[in-house]
């Protein structure tokens, strides 16, 4: 007999199993919420009453922090500054810590104007020292050495 005429049958292949289809509308899926059926729990509107009476009061974000007023008076009160350290001694602070990415700014042991302060950041069993140079075009700063085309911030806090 010749097979060529008459294919063998083959088991039809397995397909895996496809996703429900979602719809684009979030009112649709299960896991929206809808802030009007909150109530008073609703994070994106509060209301105060008076009198009995609801009156509804919308949200006010917080004013975003002005970077140009960072001043030494705010680094100190920052906690990952340490303003007693020298290199070594936050050498050996990041090594007993010894979690990569731990890291702590310090005073600069040249203490001019220029490179006020260093980064210090533990990484792969390793520390590294990064001065943070002080930029008065602009009042920036910037990390290292300077380089052409280099990003630079308004803040120590922002690096």
């Amino acid at each position: 007999m010749n097979t060529a005429l008459f294919p063998i049958p083959h088991p039809p292949r397995a397909r895996p199993p496809q996703p429900p289809a979602q719809s684009l509308k979030p009112e649709d899926n299960e896991e929206y919420l809808n802030p009007e059926e909150l109530g008073g729990m609703n994070p994106f509107h509060k209301s105060i009453s008076s009198n009995g009476k609801t009156f509804p009061m919308p949200v006010v974000k917080p004013p975003i922090p002005n970077r140009k007023s960072d001043s030494v008076s705010d680094l100190l009160t920052k906690p990952w500054y340490s303003s007693k350290s020298d290199r070594r001694a936050a050498e050996v602070a990041l090594r007993e810590n010894g979690k990569d990415g731990a890291f702590l700014v310090r005073p600069s042991s040249g203490n001019n104007r220029k490179h006020p302060y260093t980064l210090v950041i533990f990484y792969r069993r390793k520390v590294y020292n990064i001065p943070i140079r002080f930029i008065d075009r602009g009042h920036q700063y910037g990390l290292g050495t300077e380089k052409a085309g280099e990003k630079v911030r308004p803040s120590y806090c922002l690096i």
